[in-house]
C-alpha cells in the first residue's frame, strides 16, 4: 500500500485514511520524496492529449525538413581529426636528429 503524506519534524500526515490497519498498530514505513511530473495533476485524457499535442509539435513546420537536412549534412561532413602521415613522420624525425648532430658538433668545437 502507497500513501502520500507530508512529514512535519518526526511526524507523518497521511493524505488518505487508512482503516484497514488499527491504531496503534506498528507498521513499517518507506520514505521517498514526491518528485514533481508536469503531467502528475492531469487526468487520464489531459494527459493523452497533451502527449499528443507535443508529439505532433513540428507536424506543421515548414521549415523542419531543412533543419533535419542541415543536421544531417553537418553530421556526415566530419572528417575526422588530422592524422601525421609516416612520411612526416620520418622527415620530422630526421630533422630532429639532424639538429642534434649539429648541436653536438658546435658542442665539440667549443670544447677546444
Amino acid at each position: 500500500m502507497k500513501i502520500k503524506g507530508i512529514k512535519q519534524g518526526q511526524t507523518i500526515q497521511l493524505l488518505e485514511t487508512v482503516d484497514d490497519i488499527a491504531d496503534g498498530a506498528e507498521i513499517i514505513v518507506e520514505i521517498s520524496p514526491v518528485t514533481f511530473h508536469p503531467l502528475a495533476n492531469l487526468n487520464p485524457q489531459e494527459r493523452q492529449n497533451r502527449i499528443k499535442q507535443v508529439l505532433g509539435a513540428w507536424q506543421d513546420d515548414p521549415e523542419i525538413d531543412a533543419i533535419f537536412a542541415e543536421i544531417n549534412r553537418e553530421r556526415h561532413s566530419y572528417q575526422g581529426r588530422q592524422i601525421d602521415s609516416v612520411d612526416h613522420k620520418v622527415s620530422l624525425r630526421q630533422a630532429i636528429a639532424t639538429k642534434i648532430h649539429k648541436f653536438k658538433l658546435c658542442s665539440r668545437r667549443r670544447e677546444r
